[in-house]
Protein backbone atom coordinates (compact mmCIF):
# COMPACT_ATOMS: atom_id res chain seq x y z
CA UNK A 1 0.00 0.00 0.00
CA UNK A 2 1.72 3.29 -0.91
CA UNK A 3 1.37 5.30 3.01
CA UNK A 4 2.17 9.07 2.23
CA UNK A 5 3.92 10.54 5.31
CA UNK A 6 1.60 13.58 6.19
CA UNK A 7 3.56 15.93 8.82
CA UNK A 8 1.23 19.03 10.51
CA UNK A 9 3.33 22.26 11.06
CA UNK A 10 3.15 25.45 12.91
CA UNK A 11 5.24 28.14 14.03
CA UNK A 12 7.84 25.61 15.26
CA UNK A 13 10.63 26.12 13.15
CA UNK A 14 13.55 23.79 15.53
CA UNK A 15 9.96 21.39 16.37
CA UNK A 16 9.73 20.60 12.28
CA UNK A 17 13.91 20.61 11.80
CA UNK A 18 13.90 17.83 14.14
CA UNK A 19 11.24 15.48 12.89
CA UNK A 20 12.33 16.08 9.26
CA UNK A 21 15.54 14.58 9.85
CA UNK A 22 14.46 11.39 11.74
CA UNK A 23 12.10 10.46 9.30
CA UNK A 24 14.62 11.36 6.44
CA UNK A 25 16.86 8.72 8.69
CA UNK A 26 14.24 5.71 8.49
CA UNK A 27 14.20 2.59 6.06
CA UNK A 28 11.57 2.75 3.14
CA UNK A 29 12.60 -0.67 1.83
CA UNK A 30 13.32 0.76 -1.59
CA UNK A 31 9.62 2.36 -1.44
CA UNK A 32 8.60 5.53 -3.06
CA UNK A 33 7.15 7.62 -0.83
CA UNK A 34 5.50 10.61 -0.66
CA UNK A 35 6.09 13.28 1.52
CA UNK A 36 3.40 16.54 2.39
CA UNK A 37 4.38 18.99 4.75
CA UNK A 38 1.24 21.20 5.86
CA UNK A 39 1.92 24.56 7.49
CA UNK A 40 -0.87 26.13 8.93
CA UNK A 41 -0.70 29.81 8.54
CA UNK A 42 0.23 32.92 11.15
CA UNK A 43 1.98 36.14 9.91
CA UNK A 44 4.61 36.09 12.03
CA UNK A 45 8.69 35.67 11.62
CA UNK A 46 8.01 32.30 13.26
CA UNK A 47 6.02 31.01 10.32
CA UNK A 48 8.70 32.58 7.18
CA UNK A 49 11.31 30.28 9.21
CA UNK A 50 8.79 27.08 9.23
CA UNK A 51 7.64 27.72 5.93
CA UNK A 52 11.57 28.13 4.39
CA UNK A 53 12.84 25.07 6.11
CA UNK A 54 9.92 22.75 4.87
CA UNK A 55 10.78 24.21 1.00
CA UNK A 56 14.56 23.51 1.80
CA UNK A 57 13.77 20.01 3.19
CA UNK A 58 15.55 17.58 0.64
CA UNK A 59 13.63 14.07 0.24
CA UNK A 60 15.57 11.67 -1.20
CA UNK A 61 12.84 8.61 -0.75
CA UNK A 62 9.70 10.08 -3.43
CA UNK A 63 7.74 13.50 -3.87
CA UNK A 64 7.40 16.11 -1.65
CA UNK A 65 4.79 18.48 -1.38
CA UNK A 66 4.19 21.77 0.99
CA UNK A 67 0.86 22.87 1.67
CA UNK A 68 1.28 26.86 2.65
CA UNK A 69 -2.62 27.60 3.77
CA UNK A 70 -3.37 31.14 3.38
CA UNK A 71 -5.61 31.49 6.42
CA UNK A 72 -4.99 30.34 10.03
CA UNK A 73 -7.04 26.99 10.59
CA UNK A 74 -6.17 26.22 14.21
CA UNK A 75 -5.11 22.86 15.09
CA UNK A 76 -8.13 20.72 14.95
CA UNK A 77 -9.51 22.13 10.98
CA UNK A 78 -5.43 22.01 10.15
CA UNK A 79 -5.78 17.84 11.00
CA UNK A 80 -9.52 17.59 9.28
CA UNK A 81 -7.77 19.36 6.39
CA UNK A 82 -4.47 16.54 6.18
CA UNK A 83 -6.95 13.68 7.27
CA UNK A 84 -8.84 14.14 3.77
CA UNK A 85 -5.19 13.65 2.19
CA UNK A 86 -6.86 10.00 2.03
CA UNK A 87 -8.89 11.10 -0.73
CA UNK A 88 -5.50 11.32 -2.71
CA UNK A 89 -3.74 8.74 -0.55
CA UNK A 90 -4.99 5.25 0.38
CA UNK A 91 -3.28 5.66 3.66
CA UNK A 92 -1.34 8.57 5.43
CA UNK A 93 1.19 8.32 8.47
CA UNK A 94 -0.22 11.38 10.37
CA UNK A 95 2.91 13.19 12.46
CA UNK A 96 3.08 16.30 13.99
CA UNK A 97 5.77 18.35 14.29
CA UNK A 98 6.86 17.64 17.85
CA UNK A 99 7.43 14.24 17.14
CA UNK A 100 10.60 12.02 16.36
CA UNK A 101 10.30 8.87 14.72
CA UNK A 102 12.02 4.88 14.84
CA UNK A 103 13.91 4.28 11.92
CA UNK A 104 11.46 1.50 11.93
CA UNK A 105 8.19 3.44 12.24
CA UNK A 106 7.24 3.02 8.82
CA UNK A 107 7.80 -0.90 8.26
CA UNK A 108 6.16 -0.94 11.25
CA UNK A 109 2.82 1.15 9.97
CA UNK A 110 2.99 -1.16 6.41
CA UNK A 111 3.12 -4.55 8.67
CA UNK A 112 -0.06 -3.10 10.31
CA UNK A 113 -2.30 -2.23 7.15
CA UNK A 114 -0.95 -5.32 5.73
CA UNK A 115 -3.12 -7.29 8.98
CA UNK A 116 -5.58 -4.57 9.87
CA UNK A 117 -6.60 -2.35 7.15
CA UNK A 118 -10.04 -4.50 6.48
CA UNK A 119 -10.30 -5.19 9.61
CA UNK A 120 -14.13 -3.38 10.59
CA UNK A 121 -12.88 -3.34 14.29
CA UNK A 122 -9.96 -0.95 13.68
CA UNK A 123 -10.01 2.68 13.30
CA UNK A 124 -6.13 3.57 13.29
CA UNK A 125 -2.79 2.59 14.10
CA UNK A 126 -0.94 4.37 16.54
CA UNK A 127 2.89 4.40 16.60
CA UNK A 128 2.72 5.65 20.78
CA UNK A 129 2.94 3.67 22.83
CA UNK A 130 1.40 5.45 26.20
CA UNK A 131 3.10 5.06 29.61
CA UNK A 132 0.29 7.49 31.04
CA UNK A 133 -3.04 7.95 31.22
CA UNK A 134 -3.27 11.60 30.27
CA UNK A 135 -7.01 11.52 29.66
CA UNK A 136 -7.71 12.36 32.98
CA UNK A 137 -6.40 15.37 33.96
CA UNK A 138 -2.95 16.42 34.85
CA UNK A 139 -1.84 14.25 36.49
CA UNK A 140 -2.02 11.27 35.19
CA UNK A 141 -0.78 7.47 35.98
CA UNK A 142 1.21 5.64 34.63
CA UNK A 143 -0.25 3.04 32.07
CA UNK A 144 1.08 -0.53 31.46
CA UNK A 145 -0.15 -3.03 28.72
CA UNK A 146 -0.37 -6.82 29.62
CA UNK A 147 2.32 -8.23 27.26
CA UNK A 148 1.18 -11.17 25.59
CA UNK A 149 2.61 -13.62 22.16
CA UNK A 150 2.40 -10.58 20.44
CA UNK A 151 3.80 -7.36 19.49
CA UNK A 152 0.27 -4.76 19.77
CA UNK A 153 -2.37 -4.50 21.74
CA UNK A 154 -5.54 -2.68 21.18
CA UNK A 155 -7.20 0.20 22.88
CA UNK A 156 -10.81 1.80 22.24
CA UNK A 157 -9.33 5.47 22.51
CA UNK A 158 -7.71 7.07 19.28
CA UNK A 159 -4.12 8.52 19.24
CA UNK A 160 -2.45 11.97 18.26
CA UNK A 161 1.06 11.36 18.47
CA UNK A 162 1.85 9.26 15.15
CA UNK A 163 -0.82 7.57 13.97
CA UNK A 164 -2.00 6.08 10.58
CA UNK A 165 -5.47 5.93 8.92
CA UNK A 166 -6.14 4.49 6.06
CA UNK A 167 -9.14 6.26 3.39
CA UNK A 168 -12.07 3.46 4.73
CA UNK A 169 -10.86 4.57 8.24
CA UNK A 170 -10.81 7.91 8.05
CA UNK A 171 -13.54 8.43 5.44
CA UNK A 172 -15.79 6.22 8.22
CA UNK A 173 -14.65 8.95 10.89
CA UNK A 174 -15.06 11.80 8.94
CA UNK A 175 -19.10 10.76 8.17
CA UNK A 176 -19.56 10.38 11.93
CA UNK A 177 -17.65 13.70 12.95
CA UNK A 178 -19.94 16.01 10.45
CA UNK A 179 -23.02 14.57 11.94
CA UNK A 180 -21.45 15.18 15.65
CA UNK A 181 -19.50 18.52 15.64
CA UNK A 182 -20.16 20.54 18.45
CA UNK A 183 -22.65 18.47 20.10
CA UNK A 184 -20.15 16.24 22.30
CA UNK A 185 -21.73 16.51 25.95
CA UNK A 186 -20.98 14.70 29.30
CA UNK A 187 -21.32 10.68 28.75
CA UNK A 188 -20.61 8.39 30.80
CA UNK A 189 -19.05 5.80 28.19
CA UNK A 190 -16.52 8.57 27.49
CA UNK A 191 -14.10 10.06 30.25
CA UNK A 192 -14.83 13.64 31.03
CA UNK A 193 -11.54 15.03 30.65
CA UNK A 194 -12.23 14.12 26.71
CA UNK A 195 -15.75 15.98 26.42
CA UNK A 196 -13.86 18.68 28.37
CA UNK A 197 -11.32 19.37 26.25
CA UNK A 198 -11.79 22.96 23.82
CA UNK A 199 -13.03 23.53 20.31
CA UNK A 200 -9.58 23.67 19.20
CA UNK A 201 -9.23 19.57 19.71
CA UNK A 202 -9.97 16.99 16.85
CA UNK A 203 -9.14 14.66 19.14
CA UNK A 204 -12.02 14.64 21.38
CA UNK A 205 -14.32 13.57 17.92
CA UNK A 206 -11.68 10.56 17.15
CA UNK A 207 -12.16 9.41 20.57
CA UNK A 208 -16.11 9.71 20.72
CA UNK A 209 -16.32 8.23 17.59
CA UNK A 210 -14.25 4.94 18.50
CA UNK A 211 -16.08 4.77 21.76
CA UNK A 212 -19.68 4.84 19.67
CA UNK A 213 -19.01 3.00 16.90
CA UNK A 214 -16.89 0.55 19.38
CA UNK A 215 -13.83 0.13 17.48
CA UNK A 216 -10.14 0.50 18.29
CA UNK A 217 -6.50 1.70 17.83
CA UNK A 218 -4.22 -0.78 17.16
CA UNK A 219 -1.21 0.19 19.84
CA UNK A 220 2.21 -1.16 19.48
CA UNK A 221 3.89 -2.56 23.04
CA UNK A 222 7.16 0.05 21.96
CA UNK A 223 6.75 3.01 20.20
CA UNK A 224 7.56 3.83 17.10
CA UNK A 225 7.04 7.54 18.08
CA UNK A 226 8.00 10.01 21.03
CA UNK A 227 6.63 13.21 22.10
CA UNK A 228 8.84 16.39 22.97
CA UNK A 229 6.27 18.01 24.38
CA UNK A 230 7.27 21.77 22.41
CA UNK A 231 5.61 24.19 23.33
CA UNK A 232 2.35 24.66 21.05
CA UNK A 233 -1.24 25.39 20.79
CA UNK A 234 -2.20 23.53 24.35
CA UNK A 235 0.88 23.25 26.19
CA UNK A 236 2.43 26.52 27.69
CA UNK A 237 5.48 24.79 28.86
CA UNK A 238 7.73 22.04 27.87
CA UNK A 239 6.86 18.47 29.09
CA UNK A 240 8.64 15.74 28.72
CA UNK A 241 6.44 13.50 29.95
CA UNK A 242 5.65 12.12 26.63
CA UNK A 243 8.74 11.32 26.00
CA UNK A 244 9.04 6.95 25.52
CA UNK A 245 11.35 4.44 24.33
CA UNK A 246 11.74 3.60 20.08
CA UNK A 247 11.46 0.70 19.15
CA UNK A 248 14.71 0.46 16.66
CA UNK A 249 16.06 -2.57 14.76
CA UNK A 250 12.74 -5.09 14.78
CA UNK A 251 11.88 -6.31 11.12
CA UNK A 252 9.10 -8.64 11.89
CA UNK A 253 6.19 -7.72 14.17
CA UNK A 254 3.61 -10.18 15.67
CA UNK A 255 -0.36 -9.01 15.07
CA UNK A 256 -2.72 -10.59 16.77
CA UNK A 257 -6.03 -11.09 15.71
CA UNK A 258 -8.97 -9.28 17.31
CA UNK A 259 -10.13 -12.26 19.59
CA UNK A 260 -6.43 -12.50 20.40
CA UNK A 261 -5.65 -9.44 21.42
CA UNK A 262 -5.00 -7.77 24.61
CA UNK A 263 -7.72 -4.92 24.76
CA UNK A 264 -8.49 -1.67 26.58
CA UNK A 265 -11.01 0.45 26.87
CA UNK A 266 -11.29 4.07 26.49
CA UNK A 267 -10.89 4.41 30.16
CA UNK A 268 -7.42 2.37 29.71
CA UNK A 269 -9.53 -0.16 32.04
CA UNK A 270 -8.85 -4.15 30.74
CA UNK A 271 -11.54 -5.63 28.75
CA UNK A 272 -12.98 -9.04 29.50
CA UNK A 273 -10.76 -9.39 32.57
CA UNK A 274 -10.09 -13.33 33.16
CA UNK A 275 -10.58 -13.72 36.58
CA UNK A 276 -14.47 -13.76 36.99
CA UNK A 277 -15.62 -15.94 34.51
CA UNK A 278 -18.67 -16.44 36.98
CA UNK A 279 -19.64 -12.79 36.33
CA UNK A 280 -20.93 -12.09 33.17
CA UNK A 281 -18.60 -9.17 31.84
CA UNK A 282 -21.44 -6.49 31.14
CA UNK A 283 -22.34 -6.63 35.26
CA UNK A 284 -18.62 -5.42 36.04
CA UNK A 285 -17.32 -2.19 36.10
CA UNK A 286 -13.34 -2.80 36.12
CA UNK A 287 -12.30 0.83 37.57
CA UNK A 288 -8.87 0.20 38.74
CA UNK A 289 -8.02 4.20 37.60
CA UNK A 290 -10.52 5.31 39.63
CA UNK A 291 -12.08 7.12 36.51
CA UNK A 292 -15.74 5.63 36.11
CA UNK A 293 -17.02 5.66 39.63
CA UNK A 294 -19.19 2.76 38.50
CA UNK A 295 -21.57 5.72 37.15
CA UNK A 296 -23.42 3.15 35.02
CA UNK A 297 -24.54 1.27 38.36
CA UNK A 298 -22.95 -1.68 37.52
CA UNK A 299 -23.90 -4.29 40.25
CA UNK A 300 -20.19 -5.85 40.65
CA UNK A 301 -17.56 -2.85 41.29
CA UNK A 302 -13.54 -3.65 40.70
CA UNK A 303 -11.85 -0.20 42.55
CA UNK A 304 -8.86 0.70 44.62
CA UNK A 305 -11.79 2.98 46.11
CA UNK A 306 -13.86 2.84 49.00
CA UNK A 307 -17.50 2.12 49.31
CA UNK A 308 -19.87 0.99 51.47
CA UNK A 309 -20.54 -2.39 49.85
CA UNK A 310 -20.12 -5.76 50.44
CA UNK A 311 -16.48 -6.45 49.67
CA UNK A 312 -16.97 -10.38 47.40
CA UNK A 313 -12.87 -9.81 47.36
CA UNK A 314 -9.53 -8.00 47.58
CA UNK A 315 -6.05 -7.96 46.44
CA UNK A 316 -2.60 -6.43 47.15
CA UNK A 317 -0.64 -4.11 44.47
CA UNK A 318 2.19 -5.73 43.38
CA UNK A 319 2.54 -6.93 40.58
CA UNK A 320 2.50 -4.82 37.26
CA UNK A 321 0.23 -4.06 35.10
CA UNK A 322 -2.12 -3.49 38.11
CA UNK A 323 -4.72 -5.95 36.46
CA UNK A 324 -2.24 -9.20 36.93
CA UNK A 325 -2.75 -8.71 40.95
CA UNK A 326 -6.42 -9.33 40.18
CA UNK A 327 -5.77 -12.44 37.33
CA UNK A 328 -3.51 -13.93 39.72
CA UNK A 329 -5.53 -13.42 42.80
CA UNK A 330 -3.17 -11.65 44.94
CA UNK A 331 -4.14 -11.32 47.71
CA UNK A 332 -4.26 -7.61 50.35
CA UNK A 333 -6.59 -4.69 50.88
CA UNK A 334 -5.86 -2.11 48.08
CA UNK A 335 -8.05 -3.27 44.95
CA UNK A 336 -11.82 -4.60 45.95
CA UNK A 337 -13.83 -6.61 44.08
CA UNK A 338 -17.38 -4.93 45.57
CA UNK A 339 -21.47 -6.47 45.48
CA UNK A 340 -22.72 -2.73 44.84
CA UNK A 341 -26.11 -4.39 45.68
CA UNK A 342 -25.29 -5.21 49.38
CA UNK A 343 -24.82 -2.78 51.66
CA UNK A 344 -21.71 -3.02 54.38
CA UNK A 345 -19.35 -0.43 56.27
CA UNK A 346 -16.33 1.07 54.46
CA UNK A 347 -13.33 -1.00 55.23
CA UNK A 348 -10.67 0.28 57.73
CA UNK A 349 -8.00 -1.33 56.11
CA UNK A 350 -8.16 0.46 52.86
CA UNK A 351 -4.34 1.36 52.23
CA UNK A 352 -4.06 1.94 49.08
CA UNK A 353 -3.85 5.66 48.65
CA UNK A 354 -0.04 5.56 50.19
CA UNK A 355 0.10 2.07 48.16
CA UNK A 356 -0.69 3.20 45.27
CA UNK A 357 1.29 6.58 45.23
CA UNK A 358 4.68 4.36 45.80
CA UNK A 359 3.44 1.61 43.44
CA UNK A 360 2.87 4.32 40.98
CA UNK A 361 6.14 6.31 41.91
CA UNK A 362 9.02 3.83 43.02
CA UNK A 363 11.22 5.90 45.19
CA UNK A 364 10.71 10.07 45.69
CA UNK A 365 13.17 11.63 48.12
CA UNK A 366 11.88 14.40 50.05
CA UNK A 367 14.14 16.82 48.40
CA UNK A 368 13.23 15.71 45.05
CA UNK A 369 9.07 15.59 46.40
CA UNK A 370 9.72 19.60 47.60
CA UNK A 371 11.14 20.39 44.44
CA UNK A 372 8.64 19.16 42.29
CA UNK A 373 5.70 20.70 44.60
CA UNK A 374 7.62 24.41 44.39
CA UNK A 375 8.02 24.10 39.89
CA UNK A 376 4.16 23.10 39.98
CA UNK A 377 3.04 26.24 42.38
CA UNK A 378 5.87 28.62 40.50
CA UNK A 379 4.10 27.39 36.97
CA UNK A 380 0.26 27.53 38.33
CA UNK A 381 0.76 30.92 39.23
CA UNK A 382 2.33 32.07 35.87
CA UNK A 383 -0.33 30.32 34.17
CA UNK A 384 -3.32 32.54 36.48
CA UNK A 385 -1.44 35.53 35.25
CA UNK A 386 -3.92 37.17 32.72
CA UNK A 387 -1.55 37.21 29.17
CA UNK A 388 -2.32 41.18 29.08
CA UNK A 389 -0.26 41.42 32.16
CA UNK A 390 2.59 38.55 30.84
Amino acid sequence: MNIAVVVAAFNRPESLKRLLASISLAEYNGNKVTLVISIDYQDSGLHAETVAIAKNFEWAFGDKMVIEHQENLGLKKHILSCGRLTATYPAIIMLEDDLSVSQQYYDYTQQMLDKYASDGHIAGISLYAPSWVSIFGKPGRPFIPDSSAYDAYFVQCAQSWGQCWTAGMWDSFYEWFLLHDMKLTPDPEIPGEVTRWPESSWLKYYICYVVKTNKYFVHPYVSLTTNFGDIGMHTDIVNSSGQVPLQNGKMQYRMPGFSEAVRYDVFFERMDLPAFPEIIPSDICVDLYGAKRNITKKRYWLTMDSAPCKVVSSYGLYLRPHERNVISNIQGNDIFLYDTNEQAQISKKNNSGMTKLWYDYKIVSFRNSLKIFLYNLKVRLIRSIPERLK
